[in-house]
């Protein structure tokens, strides 16, 4: 009866744990940011550099290439695509290399050409005119003529031309049929700017949606295909890969761990009581991340699939310590002092994820620990209590045939096969020897193919990877433009100088109002330009009136109000304007970007010499080599004190130092051994890998704790023969079901915890007889 009432108050404060997690839950975000799994940076310069690698201009950008058809298909594919997105509210800009539907915008800037563009002091005096004048007549009379009477007569001095000329980017795409192409793999190509922030997943499918439809809508031949790439593109496609992913390996882990509980113990009811504390690490941890998080990472959630494979080892402890003989909360009370300790171990494992500058990580870290650890307390308090006689049976004979021969191996101890293992492992290391990560975008949670495919048609686009810039900070982007006009002259001069090749910012398209009103105000009135004009084209077989809208224009322009930031963003100068204008932290930026800087040093050298303030050098490469850097050495630091948390509660636990460091040993040999296997298999390291090993570390000293426990005989060191077995199987499974996830993050970690979990097994059953002499 006492027995009974104790199972149901268990259940009844289960039920109720249950509820208030589920209440928790409710109305809780799931969010898919891929920003959460980068660093953030230790320091100001190392943040603003990860934010503009992430939330920068590009963060908004949409690539876009048509594949199949011929170059004339995808052509007019890509013009009709242009069209129908420029009419759409959610894109601030859409270019293909062409400005077509854009011509009165055009000569909105020609009225500004004066303003927009400077020149010598005296481009309006006669002998620079009639230099003018004769350039314009020389290209007339050219077998290709590259103006005709009407241009010459409004810009005799070509000013809109070479503002238009100074507009080009560095580098290009070339044009197919009057359209961005790659001839290298045959698209059409194509860029579209989002209103809003690339990176919110459920605003930008609605962006990903529209560019398909308006794809399907004119696509005029059924072979051309669509692909896209941009951070808007990943943030909506990371919403449905996401909820793949957590929908097919939750059922493959799900089946698997069903499968080898039935192969383990030929009962369906232990099967579903194992659910229960699987159910309730699922709960918890996503009630607490809930708590301290406000919202729940899709990645964490798929994340979450692995308390299946490592939570199910308690119930699997209990399962296979049953007997005919043995009450099942009495064989709890002599499992729980080793499942106490080895759950403690795992959520201090886990709990090394959990850093402050790694708001992903940190989810991932909280959600396992806690589900861990409630897993861990409904197999001790509810789990006995629900056990009926017929379930304390021996388990399946099927793994206990295997675990026969462990046992054996954990007896007598195998000095062959460990010396073989830790030889092999050296092997490893001198033949492939681990290297360390150095690019700071290895760690995005973009899948390869999809890094792939983004890296082409960037090349093909003309854009570069983000090199050395110099970022002026301001308000307001008027202001950060105004700001950074200060830098065209010393850059030039750096030039000059032979430090850089070339360097591009906002500031050279769109001068300040103030530039502006002393170019309009320095332009002479139409009678003394008139007269200037005269005498220049004196000689040269022009008519006298021809000049006469020349004459106007400047006129008008004399009259102009400078071109401000927001009317230029509306116009074709936007397309330049907007790569070299940002956000991040609340604060407007301006972007100078730095071309073949030739001489870095020397550059570096000149730059703190210059005075302009909230101007910032950026050497990117350098930066994200630095965070990694810092990051390595943090999480090493954070991996040692790890290992002596987990060494101390051991210690603790066991009330022997020499217990914890024979606990230790296996499993270290273990985590060096499969570092060895990553590098074989040729995958650098990244601070992933890591985390991941301390994490094996906590998973895998349970096999070491439960060899030292003192054992009655024979028949229960089969019995723990056989659920470590039980319990490697599962971990190892589920963790390498993880690792063929696409999502680089979840990739690593799967891969490098299947891999630890099953050696440190292996070197806990060779090291067997270290950890505690067999019983007699």
């Amino acid at each position: 009866m006492a027995r009974r009432m104790s199972t149901l108050a268990a259940l009844v404060i289960w039920l109720a744990l249950c509820f208030v997690a589920i209440v928790t839950l409710a109305g809780v975000p799931v969010r898919q940011d891929l920003t959460q799994f980068m660093p953030t940076g230790a320091d100001s310069r190392q943040r603003e550099a990860v934010a503009l690698l992430r939330d920068g201009p590009a963060s908004r950008l949409v690539m876009i290439a048509i594949e199949g058809g011929t170059a004339r298909e995808r052509a007019d594919a890509s013009r009709a695509l242009a069209a129908r997105l420029r009419g759409d509210a959610r894109f601030a800009e859409v270019a293909n290399g062409a400005f077509d539907g854009d011509r009165d915008a055009l000569r909105s800037l020609f009225d500004y050409r004066y303003l927009l563009i400077g020149g010598k002091p005296d481009r309006f005096g006669i002998p620079a005119l009639r230099e003018a004048l004769s350039a314009r007549l020389q290209e007339m009379s050219a077998a290709i003529p590259m103006t005709d009477a009407r241009q010459t007569a409004s810009d005799p001095t070509a000013a809109f031309r070479r503002w238009l000329l100074g507009l080009q980017p560095p580098a290009q795409p070339p044009l197919a049929e009057g359209a961005w192409a790659d001839p290298v793999h045959g698209r059409a190509l194509l860029i579209a700017r989002t209103a809003e922030s690339g990176l919110d997943a459920e605003q930008q499918q609605g962006v990903v949606d529209a560019i398909a439809r308006a794809f399907t809508a004119d696509a005029p031949v059924a072979t051309l295909r669509l692909r896209l790439g941009g951070n808007p593109v990943y943030a909506a496609q990371s919403r449905d890969s996401i909820r793949a992913q957590l929908t097919a390996l939750s059922a493959a882990a799900g089946l698997f761990v069903t499968g080898l509980l039935w192969l383990g113990y030929r009962s369906l009811r232990l099967a579903v009581l194992a659910a229960l504390p699987l159910a309730s690490a699922g709960l918890a941890g996503a009630a607490v991340v809930a708590l301290f998080f406000g919202q729940i990472h899709g990645i964490t959630l798929v994340f979450g699939i692995t308390l299946i494979g490592v939570a199910i080892d308690y119930p699997i402890h209990l399962f296979s310590h049953l007997g005919p003989t043995h009450d099942p909360r009495t064989t709890m009370i002599r499992l729980w002092p080793t499942l106490r300790l080895g759950a403690i171990t795992t959520a201090i494992g886990y709990l090394a994820f959990a850093r402050s500058d790694f708001a992903g990580l940190a989810q991932l870290g909280t959600f396992a620990a806690s589900g861990l650890l409630a897993a861990a307390a409904v197999t001790r308090w509810l789990l006995p209590g629900l056990i009926a006689a017929a379930d304390t049976r021996a388990p399946g004979p099927t793994l206990l045939r295997l675990a026969d021969p462990l046992l054996s191996l954990s007896r007598r101890g195998s000095t062959t096969i460990l010396t073989v293992m830790i030889a092999a492992g050296a092997l490893l290391w001198l033949v492939a020897p681990p290297r360390w990560e150095t690019d700071l975008r290895a760690l995005s949670p973009l899948s390869t193919a999809q890094r792939q495919l983004a890296g082409e048609m960037q090349r093909a686009l003309g854009g570069h990877e983000p090199g050395r810039l110099i970022v002026v900070r301001a308000d307001t982007a008027q202001a950060a433009l105004e700001r950074s006009e200060a830098l065209l002259a010393p850059l030039e001069d750096a030039r000059k100088l032979g430090l850089i090749g070339a360097f591009d910012l906002a500031a050279r398209h769109l001068p300040s109002p103030a530039l502006q009103r002393a170019r309009r105000d320095a332009l002479p009135d139409t009678e003394r330009l008139a007269a200037a004009l005269d005498e220049a084209a004196s000689g040269l077989p022009f008519k006298r009136d021809a000049f006469a809208p020349f004459l106007a224009a400047v006129e008008r322009s004399r009259t102009l109000a400078p071109l401000t930031l927001e009317q230029a963003l509306q116009t074709p100068l936007g397309q330049r304007l907007r790569p070299l204008l940002g956000q991040a932290g609340g604060q407007a930026m301006a972007l100078v970007v730095l071309n073949d800087v030739r001489d870095p040093p020397g550059f570096e050298r000149w730059w703190h010499q210059q005075t302009l303030a909230d101007a910032t050098l950026m050497d990117l490469p350098a930066i994200s080599g630095q965070i990694l850097d810092e990051f390595r050495d943090s999480t090493l630091q954070r991996w040692m004190i790890g290992l002596l948390a987990i060494g101390l509660a051991i210690a603790i636990g066991r009330r022997s130092w020499s217990a914890a460091l024979t606990a230790l040993l296996p499993t270290l040999l273990g985590a060096a051994t499969t570092i060895g296997v990553i590098g074989a298999l040729g995958q650098p390291l990244t601070l992933f890998h890591l985390i991941a090993l301390l994490l094996t570390v906590g998973i895998a000293i349970d096999y070491n704790l439960f060899f030292q426990r003192p054992a009655a005989g024979r028949d229960e060191r089969l019995a723990t023969i056989h659920a470590l077995t039980l319990c490697a199987l599962s971990s190892a499974s589920v963790f390498a079901i993880l690792a063929v996830s696409p999502t680089p993050i979840l990739r690593a970690i799967g891969l490098t915890v299947a891999i630890g979990v099953a050696l440190s097994l292996v070197f806990a059953l060779a090291c067997a007889r270290l950890l505690t002499p067999p019983s007699t």
